[in-house]
This record gives structure tokens, sequence and C-alpha cells, in this order.
């Protein structure tokens, strides 16, 4: 399937999910309680994860799913979210970024992807607590 004629709008939302995403880490830091910065954020990696498995952007999708899934665990309340946590979902943006930065300039995406996956598993399986304070709800 020839995808070029999707890259330009594939480009331009993945840019808004990646300025969601920064926006929302930052907020995070201040108030790590926030369920509905929480929930947006869940949200901006799923989109950015659908969208790069249907380009076939695999590492993308990839490292954009193991970010959803540390969110999630926060999310359901196993994970505390962490001054830890938010920097590595901080620099797993970077990660991200530079791979889309790559499909932006036709450059091959072959990345090593692997030490982002490592400090995500390391959050999840490190830091479990299952204490973890609930997030709030917005009124």
């Amino acid at each position: 399937m020839d995808t070029s004629k999707y890259k330009a709008l594939y480009l331009q939302e993945a840019a808004e999910h990646l300025s969601g995403i920064e926006q929302g880490l930052l907020v995070l830091e201040k108030d790590p309680l926030d369920r509905k910065v929480i929930d947006d954020l869940f949200r901006h990696y799923h989109s950015i994860k659908g969208m790069s498995a249907s380009m076939g952007y695999t590492p993308i999708q990839t490292l954009s799913h193991r970010q959803e899934d540390l969110l999630d665990r926060v999310r359901q309340n196993k994970l505390a979210l962490s001054e830890g946590i938010i920097s590595t979902l901080l620099e797993c943006l970077d990660g991200l970024r530079a791979l889309i930065r790559a499909v932006e300039e036709d450059a091959p995406l072959d990345a090593d992807i692997a030490p982002f996956l490592e400090k995500i598993k390391a959050a999840i399986e490190n830091k479990a607590q299952t204490d973890a304070p609930t997030p709030r709800e917005e009124k």
C-alpha cells in the first residue's frame, strides 16, 4: 500500500499529539494525580500507536505502545506516577520525536529504541506499587 499521500497528514497529527504529550507531562510534574491529564496522555499515545501501525512505522508504534502500557498501569492504579516515571516518559518523548523527524526527512527508521524500552520495562517492574495513590477526578 502506498502511504506517501497520507504522510503529511500523519506528520501533522503526530506533531499535535507530541505537543499534547509534552504539555501533559509538564502538568503532571506539578500535579501527578490529575486524572484528566493522565487520560488525555493515554489517548495521545494510543493515537500515535494506531496511526504509526497503519503507516507501517513499526518502531514508532512499538515505542508509543510501551509508553501507553506504562501510563495504563498508572490509570489502573497499579503504579504510582513518580518523578522517575515522568522523566522516563519525557526521555521516550524525545525518542518519539527523533523517529517522527526521521519519517519527515525520509530517513530510515533504524534508531535503536531498545534503551527506551528497557527504561519503560524498569519503570514498570521496579517501581510497581500496589498502594498507588488514586488519581483524582476532574470536577
